[in-house]
């Protein structure tokens, strides 16, 4: 659980800053339709967005999106969860999946104005009403559960409402009440009983089904042995007591993780590597000239640099890093540096081939 744990302080430490990661509960989708509704919760419009505008943070589950039935997500989702068709079963999934969001005491009024709109099952006809949007939801004459090509697209909801309403953020993805809500309503859904969490040390609620990795259905965390006892009697008491995580220790991780594998990652036949800095230098060197913090130096430069001799190219050096700006003393004292090599050996599983912790100063 070592590495868990320094993957929650990357995630504490770039959250409040311009590295765009992503809030607890939420996963970047690319979303192609933004519907537009009314205060009052009746159909305005639809826009295609623009496709450099696509990717967006969208709320997510860590449920399972296989099988006949596959998990929706709970707000942003593909067409076929939001249009009722003679298959109803998407459908029904994602409104009871927001109705049970919209009776917790923090959720917004915004998404009972959504709610209310979805269960008229008006969409698909105030869609194909918009002039020049050509949806493509119904494959042919005789399709009538959507196998288009715009039943896989996104559609994402925005509520116009006027200026002078205290949050003017019309899109409910970005909303900031949304957003605070959802972070509550992620743990209350996927968080079980109290127990131990070996990652932090608290008493929280422990998660069961944890997210999965970047671009793949293999979970990082995951145990089925509960019809093996064999497997864990003698060791442990239950089969999850080798490792008992807390959805929000797990939330935070694996989001650390993602935005590892983006920015300084290495990828080849199935594997992953990673490496980071487990200190913040950055704030060592104070805040910007617009007083925000800076993202901080993860080691990004003398990781990719690593990753690049691996694969050969010894003379490509390019390291640009806050460290440079500090004392000699100050980089004697540096905290250690994580190496982290995942591999999926099979579709649902990921496990850790390699990991290694050493002091920044030896690893530079």
């Amino acid at each position: 659980m070592s590495f868990m744990k320094k993957l929650c302080d990357v995630y504490d430490a770039v959250i409040g800053t311009d590295g765009a990661l992503l809030p607890v509960g939420f996963i970047q989708k690319k979303i192609k339709y933004n519907i537009i509704l009314s205060p009052s919760g009746e159909f305005v419009t639809a826009q295609i967005i623009p496709d450099d505008e696509q990717s967006c943070a969208v709320p997510d589950t860590p449920l399972a999106r296989t099988g006949r039935t596959p998990a929706p997500f709970p707000l942003a989702g593909a067409l076929k969860y939001l249009i009722a068709d003679s298959n109803n079963k998407l459908f029904n999934g994602y409104v009871a999946q927001l109705e049970a969001w919209c009776a917790a005491p923090h959720a917004p009024d915004c998404l009972r104005v959504l709610l209310d709109y979805l269960k008229r099952k008006t969409l698909y006809a105030d869609l194909v009403a918009v002039p020049g949007l050509e949806l493509k939801y119904y494959k042919d004459e005789t399709d009538t559960v959507g196998k288009g090509d715009d039943a896989q697209s996104f559609a994402c909801f925005s509520i116009e409402y006027p200026i002078e309403y205290p949050d003017s953020e019309n899109r409910l993805w970005m909303r900031k009440d949304v957003r605070e809500s959802w972070a509550q309503q992620f743990t209350a859904m996927f968080g079980e009983r109290i127990e131990l969490c070996y990652v932090t040390g608290l008493q929280l609620p422990a998660m069961k089904n944890h997210p999965m990795i970047q671009g793949t259905t293999a979970r990082l965390i995951s145990a089925k042995d509960a019809n093996f006892p064999l497997q864990f009697r003698g060791r442990f008491v239950a089969d999850r007591s080798a490792a008992t995580v807390s959805g929000l220790a797990s939330s935070k991780a694996h989001s650390a993780l993602r935005w590892l594998l983006n920015h300084q990652g290495f990828q080849k036949y199935d594997m992953k590597f990673i490496g980071w800095y487990t200190g913040d230098p950055a704030l060592d060197l104070g805040d910007d000239e617009d007083g925000e913090r800076p993202v901080p130096d993860t080691f990004e430069s003398y990781i990719n640099a690593l990753f690049r001799v691996v694969q050969g190219y010894e003379k490509d050096w390019k390291i640009q890093s806050n460290l440079d700006d500090l004392t000699d003393e100050a980089k004697a004292a540096l905290d250690e540096v994580v190496i982290l090599g995942l591999q999926a050996a099979t579709k649902g599983r990921m496990s850790v081939v390699y990991e290694q912790e050493l002091p920044g100063n030896v690893f530079i």
